[in-house]
C-alpha cells in the first residue's frame, strides 16, 4: 500500500495498493506521476518500513529509477498503519 502525504502530513490522493514486482512498480510509478502532475509538485521521497524482506525489491528499482528513498522507524509508521506502509514526502 502506498499514500502521499504532504510534508505538513496531509494525505493527499486515495490509497494505492500495488504488487511487489516490475508490473506493480511500473503502475505505482504511473500513479506517483499522475499525482505529481495533478499536484502541480516536482519531487518526491519515498519513504518505507523496512519490514521483513518486501521492501528490498521495491528500494532496488527505485534506486534504478533515480527516485530518493528512505527507511521509516516501524514505530512511527505504527501510528499511522491507516495510511499504508509506504508515504511519499512531498516538497
Amino acid at each position: 500500500m502506498a499514500r502521499i502525504v504532504s510534508f505538513r502530513g496531509i494525505a493527499l490522493g486515495a490509497p494505492f495498493e500495488f504488487g511487489n514486482h516490475r508490473e506493480g512498480f511500473k503502475l505505482f510509478e504511473r500513479w506517483v506521476q499522475d499525482l505529481l502532475q495533478i499536484q502541480s509538485l516536482s519531487w518526491i521521497i519515498v519513504g518505507m518500513e523496512p519490514t521483513g524482506h518486501y521492501w528490498f525489491s521495491l528500494a532496488r528499482w527505485l534506486v534504478e529509477l533515480g527516485i530518493e528513498s528512505i527507511l521509516v522507524n516501524s514505530h512511527l509508521v505504527k501510528r499511522t498503519r491507516k495510511t499504508g506502509i509506504i508515504h511519499l514526502l512531498l516538497a
